[in-house]
């Protein structure tokens, strides 16, 4: 998913678009006969509020900005175009019943003053523009407010305008059950000032395409809150050349086609709670050429159709993304595909039950898909972060790119893990406290770190070299074909319980150590089988730490690790400890060419086991 957005080009050229004709509404005004409001409050069909002191009709430009405000309770009222605020004063409207229709443009908020429109109740409708190619402002280049509440309903076929110049504020609230803006044509969320808009209590919003935060210094905020709160748009940008943030909070929902989050300025997707979610029926990019961040929490949902990339980078790189999915019933599905970090810096967290499904778990995962790029997979904490519960992805395989791919564990606990993870990918354990089980066969190439807790090898790891450090723990009885290197503080602890773990070489550093269990003969005892070299690194101490097996060791030889050869060691340099249910454990370590034995010695027993007090 290198290629950028479909609709982003469309974005791009849209935001000039929308600053090249900025102007249609004044030049409407300026062209056509105006009827000013001279009223304070009062009625809109008293003639006697006008100037001419005549009801306005279709042809009648209207222009309230003398501080007053125009009420319609009922009945049809009709305006070729309407500008609320103008020339130092502001001006208002407020309809409880009855319909408005605009043949051209509507206008909230000019030359520094406050437009205020609100509509409340059902059967409140305004329509319009319905022809003669007008868009509807919220705020041209002053500030507007517009309130759809209790079931009112608008209508407009035009561009939807909210904070068209700089320094403009546009606030939209659409309340209430049945509340409802309807646009047959693009939704431009702050155009090249601010705009906030709050969809609520089962109120919707309805457009063809929208950008939200469209020019230089513009920035957009959306709010979508409640059960039955809906927005609807065919194609979104988030974040297009200023910063842009939806939220979807307390079931909210929205559905989109394609989605592009961060294109060129930020942008930020938040979905809180069960029964908010987010629908998108196209593609969905998180970073494009500016931070994408998407946060799913608390049962929230994402339902998309054609693909993710998180981290896209499309635009020449520059795109960096990260997405959070967390809690126990929070889920993000995906039909097609996963990739994290395609040509930018991608991050992908699971925590906390959270869960990302690929094609119901038949679907691909790609990490750093191209040179450069950064790809990083959170199951529970960052690497910087505590331990967290982690969450899942489901997917047939997790697949490193030509750039840097990582997979961390960071949770609590005792995990199994076997989905194949393949390519030129990292694989870093951490977190003191857990035991991560990689079961399957993993033929990734790029290192595997025990930072902490225990990594227990029960299926197979590729060509990748397994460094064990600080408090790590490398277990299991499996094969690595790569070399192992263990590390001061480490500890290799073959088998799961008792069982042999194969390796390819190892690189054996002072204060590192190895825990074997030792049981009744050889064959029930720990083993480390090397296909290389065994190699001393550094001058300390190369300890084993014994312990009973199915059954305390005898007088036996055991083959503790073989190899083709060694260099550096000699048997002095290895020392032992046991723990067990003989009192004391004597014996040698005789190094040959091929193996390190130990050979028990002496066995002291203890009094009681012949009936001695």
């Amino acid at each position: 998913m290198r290629n950028q957005h479909p609709t982003v080009v469309v974005r791009a050229m849209q935001s000039v678009f929308l600053g090249c004709i900025a102007l249609s509404g004044l030049w409407a005004r300026s062209t056509s006969a105006q009827t000013a409001w001279t009223g304070t409050t009062g009625d809109w069909f008293t003639a006697a509020n006008w100037r001419p002191a005549a009801v306005p009709t279709i042809g009648s430009g209207v222009v309230i900005a003398n501080g007053g405000t125009a009420q319609i309770t009922g009945g049809s009222a009709q305006a070729k175009f309407l500008v609320l605020g103008d020339s130092g004063q502001d001006g208002s409207v407020s309809m409880q019943g009855g319909t408005l229709t605009l043949f051209t443009t509507g206008q909230l908020g000019s030359a520094g003053t406050s437009g205020t429109m609100t509509l409340s109740g059902s059967g409140t409708t305004l329509t319009g523009p319905s022809s003669g190619g007008g868009d509807f402002f919220v705020a041209f280049d002053g500030h507007g407010v517009l309130s759809i509440l209790n079931g009112a309903t608008m209508t407009t076929n035009y561009l939807m305008r909210l904070a068209q110049e700089s320094g403009s504020t546009a606030t939209v609230l659409i309340d209430g059950a049945g509340s409802s803006w309807t646009n047959a044509s693009i939704a431009a969320v702050g155009v090249n000032g601010a705009a906030i808009v709050t969809v609520s209590n089962g109120g919707k919003l309805q457009n063809t395409t929208a950008c939200i935060a469209c020019g230089v210094g513009s920035s957009g905020n959306v709010t979508v809150d409640g059960v039955a709160s809906n927005w609807t748009s065919s194609d979104m940008t988030l974040g297009e050349f200023g910063p842009g943030v939806v939220t979807l909070g307390h079931g909210g929902t929205m559905n989109v086609g394609a989605l592009s989050i961060g294109v060129l300025a930020s942008g930020t997707l938040t979905a809180d709670g069960a029964g908010s979610k987010a629908t998108a029926t196209g593609s969905l990019l998180i970073g494009w050429a500016a931070p994408g961040h998407v946060s799913l929490q608390n049962g929230a949902a994402i339902a998309s159709s054609a693909g993710v990339s998180i981290g896209n980078g499309g635009h020449g790189g520059g795109g960096d993304g990260d997405a959070l999915v967390t809690g126990a019933t929070s889920s993000w599905s995906d039909q097609t595909s996963l990739e994290i970090g395609s040509s930018a810096r991608g991050v992908l967290t699971l925590q906390n039950g959270g869960t990302f499904s690929v094609a119901n778990g038949s679907g691909a995962t790609t990490l750093a898909t191209n040179a450069g790029s950064f790809g990083t997979l959170n199951f529970g904490g960052t690497a910087a972060n505590p331990e967290t519960p982690d969450g899942a992805l489901l997917t047939a395989s997790i697949t490193g790119g030509n750039g840097t791919a990582l997979v961390n564990f960071n949770r609590p606990g005792a995990t199994v893990f076997s989905t194949p993870m393949g390519g030129s990918l990292s694989v870093a354990k951490l977190g003191s406290s857990s035991t991560l089980t990689l079961a399957a066969v993993h033929t990734y190439t790029g290192a595997t770190t025990v930072a902490a807790g225990t990594l227990n090898v029960q299926g197979t790891l590729g060509n990748t070299t397994t460094t064990v450090e600080k408090t790590g723990v490398l277990a299991g009885d499996g094969s690595i074909f790569g070399a192992v290197e263990l590390t001061s503080g480490g500890t290799i602890s073959p088998g799961n319980g008792v069982g042999t773990l194969t390796a390819g070489a190892l690189d054996w550093s002072a204060g590192g150590s190895f825990a074997f269990q030792l049981g009744a003969d050889d064959a029930t005892s720990d083993h480390l089988a090397l296909a290389s070299a065994l190699t001393k690194s550094g001058a300390g101490t190369y300890q084993f730490d014994f312990r009973d097996g199915n059954a305390p060791p005898t007088l036996a030889t055991y083959t503790l690790i073989t190899f083709t050869s060694s260099n550096g060691f000699s048997a002095n340099d290895f020392s032992f400890t046991y723990s067990g249910a003989k009192p004391t454990l004597q014996g040698t370590f005789e190094l040959t060419p091929t193996a390190l034995l130990f050979h028990v010695a002496s066995l002291p027993v203890r009094l009681q086991e012949f009936g001695v007090d």
